[in-house]
């Protein structure tokens, strides 16, 4: 997804979280982020060898919180 991106917006810079192009479901029309599914996100943690709360707890301090300018990634809650 991630190549698909870069090949449908040659012109524009966006910011992509490390390990998670498997996670990626989209852009945000927008503003033009990359859409991350959250769990996605955890089930690639667990398959890295953390249990799910230890995935939870990296993603939400580490991933979702981390503020990276105007193009922070959207992270898409979808664990319900």
């Amino acid at each position: 997804m991630r190549e698909s991106i870069l090949e449908a917006y040659p012109e524009d810079e966006f910011l992509f979280a490390l390990g998670l192009d498997d996670a990626i479901i989209g852009v945000e029309q927008m503003t033009l982020k990359v859409v991350y599914s959250e769990s996605e996100c955890l089930r690639i943690y667990q398959e890295q060898g953390m249990s799910l709360t230890q995935a939870i707890d990296h993603f939400e301090f580490n991933i979702k919180s981390a503020y990276m300018g105007d193009k922070t990634p959207v992270f898409v809650d979808d664990t319900m």
